[in-house]
C-alpha cells in the first residue's frame, strides 16, 4: 500500500526537527505524497515555537508542486481535571489539524488521534 498523506511533520520551528516548509514540499512531491500536516508543538513544550510562527503559517501557499499542506499543531492534554489542551484560541483558530498527546509523566500512556476542523479559509 501506497502512503499518500503526512499528518505528523515538525518544522525547524519546533526545533528539534531539520526541515523547512518548503523543504516538506520539495520531498512530498519527489516521494509522491498528496498531503501533508505541519503540526509544530503547543506551548506546554520547551521547544514550542513563538506564537507568531502559528499565525504566520497562513500567508503560506496551500499547494505547492501539486501537494496540499494542511496546518497543525501539537497539542498536549494537560494532566488536569479537565484534560484541557495546551493550545490558545489564537494557534487553534489557524489550525486545520490537530493531533492530541496524553503526558506518560501523568499517569497516561501516549495516545495520538487527529482531529480535523471544519475550515472556511
Amino acid at each position: 500500500m501506497k502512503h499518500l498523506t503526512d499528518t505528523h511533520a515538525h518544522t525547524v520551528a519546533s526545533t528539534h526537527a531539520y526541515s523547512t516548509v518548503e523543504e516538506y514540499f520539495r520531498a512530498a512531491s519527489e516521494k509522491g505524497l498528496q498531503l501533508f500536516s505541519i503540526t509544530d508543538h503547543g506551548p506546554e513544550m520547551p521547544d514550542s515555537p513563538h506564537p507568531w510562527h502559528f499565525g504566520n503559517m497562513r500567508v503560506l501557499p496551500r499547494v505547492r508542486y501539486g501537494v496540499a499542506m494542511l496546518r497543525g499543531v501539537e497539542a498536549n492534554i494537560c494532566p488536569s481535571e479537565s484534560r484541557r489542551l495546551d493550545v490558545n484560541e489564537m494557534r487553534s483558530i489557524f489550525s486545520q489539524t490537530m493531533c492530541c498527546y496524553l503526558d506518560p509523566k501523568h499517569g497516561a500512556s501516549q495516545t495520538r488521534f487527529g482531529m480535523i476542523k471544519q475550515s472556511q479559509r
